[in-house]
């Protein structure tokens, strides 16, 4: 795992994120049950994180290297994902646990929470994991504090140095 300094964020993931992101806040706090449940899922759009300037801001910062397995992505970036890391429409505490829904959807479009990944490990190993230390402080919507939670894995772009960590 690699370092990642980010620099800003691109100014259309902002604008076009923020108030997609507030239309999700709203949605589920008009029918929490039913996202809780699975009932009803959030209608996260692509196209706002995966805009060129996102991808292309993402692959200067991760040197064109899957932020997990340092892989180097071949050009034009056509096997590279945008990673979640707090996933977004549903998470889970380990490989085979029960899906807590919904997933961070308020942080679908946040700068902080996309890392570029290759295809093998966002879909057959990081996919929708996201340990914590004790789960019972997952946040389950965006009125609940991040603060609490106290994540079992490392954040590539974090303030820990993943060097410290891996041996």
């Amino acid at each position: 795992m690699i370092a990642i300094r980010k620099g800003a964020a691109p100014l259309s993931l902002l604008s076009a994120g923020e108030d997609h992101a507030r239309e999700l806040c709203a949605a589920y706090e008009a029918n929490p049950e039913a996202y809780q449940s699975g009932e009803t899922k959030m209608s996260i759009r692509e196209s706002i994180y995966k805009l060129p300037e996102v991808k292309d801001a993402l692959e200067a910062c991760h040197h064109g290297k899957c932020c997990y397995c340092e892989t180097v992505i071949p050009k034009p970036f056509a096997h590279s994902q945008i990673e979640h890391w707090r996933p977004k429409s549903c998470s889970r505490q380990e490989p085979n646990a029960e899906r807590v829904r919904p997933g961070y959807y308020w942080l679908a479009y946040s700068w902080e929470n996309l890392l570029l990944s290759c295809h093998f490990c966002n879909t057959i190993n990081k996919r929708d994991l996201f340990p914590l230390e004790n789960p019972a402080t997952r946040a389950r919507h965006h009125g609940t504090s991040l603060e609490d939670e106290s994540p079992a894995i490392l954040k590539p772009d974090g303030d820990a140095d993943p060097r410290n960590h891996i041996t």
